[in-house]
């Protein structure tokens, strides 16, 4: 069975954990499964996000070389699922200071984003909270953004923004 096959089959947390055993360790099935995440159809592109949100924890270094594909993804998602799961690979991978900009940019407009949904959210005080150390102005911006939008916020926004606070002090 293709690997398209496989992804239009099912959508289930068990179909997820088939298709990231199929991949395993082989990097030539992981950029097959690349190439259906940023060329095919709304649906195949929704199922893939999921299982490439789960091999950016397992693989980050497979994603290093497509970190302007995922920024564009991220900006253009085809749907809610994509942008989760392309920000949730990008809290694995350190990005390289051509696209770091861009990225932060990304993420403050989706913390201050009261349209926004609280996983892309919780994953882009992630992102931005792992860059602190090296731009400590983040740290202010952030800080300010948290305190405007955290009375509103549930408990995985408020959760990073613990894991923030933490890191900052």
């Amino acid at each position: 069975m293709e690997l398209r096959e496989i992804v239009l089959a099912e959508h289930s947390k068990q179909q997820q954990l088939k298709i990231i055993t199929l991949i395993g360790d082989n990097h030539e099935r992981f950029l097959e499964l690349m190439h259906l995440f940023l060329t095919d159809e709304y649906r195949v592109v929704q199922r893939v996000a999921w299982v490439m949100g789960a091999l950016g924890e397992i693989h980050p270094e497979w994603f290093l070389n497509f970190i302007p594909d995922i920024i564009q993804k991220i900006k253009q998602p085809e749907h809610e699922a994509v942008k989760r799961n392309c920000l949730r690979i990008l809290t694995f991978i350190s990005i390289s200071e051509e696209w770091q900009g861009e990225l932060f940019d990304i993420c403050f407009n989706i913390i201050g984003s009261f349209e926004e949904l609280p996983a892309p959210k919780a994953y882009a005080i992630a992102i931005i909270t792992k860059y602190i150390k090296v731009y400590p102005e983040l740290a202010q911006e952030l800080d300010i953004l948290l305190q405007q939008i955290l009375p509103h916020e549930g408990p995985a926004v408020k959760s990073k923004a613990k894991q923030f606070y933490k890191s900052y002090r």
